[in-house]
């Protein structure tokens, strides 16, 4: 079984590479590798976990079995906190002027009153 786990996630590590080294050093490239970094290793979690059930259930022994479910209980618990970690922020819209604010200050050619009235009040 260790077999199975150990290649369903080699394979799609590797696989999930093979996109991010086409797109490389591109703004695309780099806003979309963590992306697929960790959509290959979710779909590596979750066809680890089936086979190795299938494997389990079908030729093991009571060990294999219990190893099995706790890899799975252990595959959907990473699943589960990737998922949620995902699809919260937390960043909220005063951090986000307060570094666009900062940049832009920074920068000499920049001029902050073209970005509208939401940011009069960050005016030098």
């Amino acid at each position: 079984m260790r077999k199975i786990i150990l290649n369903w996630l080699g394979i799609s590590f590797s696989v999930s590479l093979i996109p991010i080294v086409l797109l490389g050093h591109s703004q695309g490239g780099i806003a979309l590798s963590p992306i697929i970094m960790v959509s290959g290793l979710i779909i590596g979690f979750l066809g680890a976990g089936i086979h190795s059930s299938i494997y389990a259930f079908k030729y093991g022994n009571k060990h294999q079995r219990i190893v099995s479910l706790f890899f799975n209980f252990s595959a959907l618990l990473f699943i589960g906190w990737t998922m949620y970690s995902s699809s919260t922020c937390n960043h909220n819209a005063l951090y986000a002027k307060e570094r666009v604010v900062e940049y832009i200050n920074s920068k000499d050619h920049l001029e902050l009153s073209y970005l509208g009235e939401h940011f009069y009040i960050y005016r030098k």
